[in-house]
């Protein structure tokens, strides 16, 4: 019961049926929040809690007790950001998930940075820092590799040409650590990878940008979509699933969308999939675009466009620049354009309206909510 809540609140799930296997599932995965009963075989759920404080990589982990014993202020004394009695009804279940929410909003992130030109370095320092998001420089492997041994990172910005070392024999070398061969890696390099490489690349890094090419806003962006997203080092390598329900139904029809065309910006085949998927299950159309100047050009080919989901962080072209380009011309001032971006940033909705989106939904995509915004945004158009 526990776990089918989880993946109805858009998570993925592990699940421990005694105390020793869920501390070695939370020391492997360092999940975003556990779920701890207090009985359990083995050891206890206080023993565990006490465990989980006791080691540096994981006493951050939000721990909400769900057990049958009346002991809330012992749970709240070791740490736990919640306590709930059994039985546990629907809506007491769903304000879990808010507590634990509301705990992963103000965890302090840790970023590593690797970068030996020192110009760069401060630039990304810079760039990064935020009141929430730690920020450790590394400028060389060497350095890089003793830093992950020791510490826990939620994610690594990588450049690939250091000095004492390539940045690949730093990500080869991190697969043998137990500690942090599951960081999300964002390799930023000053050169494209060769053919080789790039094999490698596709295998340890999760996003390649180059520099100059992408802007500072999309590598602020990428970061913080791995530091802030609620599933954890487990899911890494997992493709993003279907638009998620926020738990409201999903309309049996909507009549708006049958037979329109919607050009979809995103350069995640996956998500142009799920979002394919979901429209065509409406009766509308797609059209597809992998970055901002394919998106002008698409609509340029093809003027019966009604609608269009705009992805941010994007290569050569990110959300921002093409929809500036797309309320530029007169023909597509009063297109529909609705803006999708990671749930991370402060002031996204600001810049992207900015921008010219007409409105905004943060990832992952509420499908529920998407569709009711395009029907709301269809209905007043001209």
């Amino acid at each position: 019961m526990l776990a089918a809540a989880v993946r109805e609140h858009g998570y993925p799930v592990l699940i421990a049926a005694d105390g020793e296997s869920g501390l070695a599932l939370a020391q492997r995965y360092l999940p975003a929040a556990i779920l701890l009963d207090v009985y359990l075989p083995r050891i206890d759920g206080w023993t565990v809690a006490r465990h989980l404080k006791e080691q540096s990589d994981t006493q951050a982990i939000p721990v909400h007790f769900l057990t049958c014993v009346e002991d809330s202020q012992r749970a709240l004394d070791m740490g736990a950001v919640g306590f709930l009695t059994k039985p546990i009804s629907p809506a007491q279940l769903d304000g879990v998930f808010r507590t634990i929410e509301t705990a992963l909003a103000r965890a302090v992130r840790r970023v590593l940075v690797v970068e030996d030109d020192a110009d760069q370095a401060g630039s990304l320092l810079a760039l990064l820092s935020e009141r929430d998001v730690l920020v450790q420089l590394a400028a060389s492997g060497a350095t890089a590799l003793t830093l992950l041994e020791s510490e826990r990172y939620d994610c690594m910005v990588l450049d690939l040409g250091l000095g004492d070392m390539s940045g690949l024999d730093v990500l080869r070398r991190i697969q043998d650590m137990e500690r942090a061969s599951s960081i999300p890696v964002i390799v930023h390099a000053g050169r494209a990878p060769g053919g080789s490489e790039q094999l490698e690349l596709d295998r340890y890094a999760d996003r390649f940008l180059l520099k100059g090419s992408a802007s500072p806003e999309r590598l602020r962006a990428e970061v913080a979509q791995f530091l802030h997203r609620v599933d954890g080092p487990a899911a890494t390598a997992a493709p993003p699933a279907a638009p998620v329900p926020s738990g409201a139904a999903l309309p049996a029809a909507a009549p708006g969308l049958a037979g329109i065309e919607v050009l979809l910006v995103d350069d995640d085949m996956r998500n142009v999939f799920s979002l394919a998927s979901l429209l065509s299950a409406y009766g509308a159309r797609t059209v597809e675009a992998e970055n901002g100047q394919v998106a002008l050009a698409q609509l340029a080919a093809h003027p019966a466009v009604k609608l269009v989901l705009m992805d941010i962080m994007m290569p050569e072209m990110d959300g921002y620049a093409a929809m500036r380009q797309i309320r530029a011309n007169p023909a597509w001032r009063a297109l529909p354009i609705v803006a999708m971006t990671a749930q991370a940033m402060a002031g996204d909705r600001e810049r992207c309206l900015a921008a010219g989106a007409s409105d905004y939904l943060s990832k992952p995509i509420d499908s529920a909510a998407l569709l009711a915004m395009l029907q709301g945004l269809l209905d007043a158009a001209p």
